[in-house]
């Protein structure tokens, strides 16, 4: 029998306040790899938001992949 697990990987994390231009932010803000019992958090705080003006809302932007793992 063959058995898929899926798991994901984040590979670019930005946040943005929708002027026009997203800020990069670390990776270590989010688990190496998320499988389908794990709780996709994000952060309340990154130094990255400093860069970012004023106090109204900051919206994150995710690529995620997808991985496939196959056992028997």
């Amino acid at each position: 029998m063959l058995t898929i697990y899926k798991s994901w990987t984040i590979e670019n994390a930005y946040i943005t306040k929708n002027e026009g231009y997203n800020i990069a932010i670390s990776l270590s803000n989010f688990d190496k790899i998320y499988t389908s019992e794990s709780k996709l958090s994000l952060p309340y705080y990154c130094a990255e938001m400093e860069l970012i003006s004023g106090t109204s809302s900051i919206f994150y932007i995710l690529t995620i992949r997808e991985k496939n793992s196959e056992t028997n």
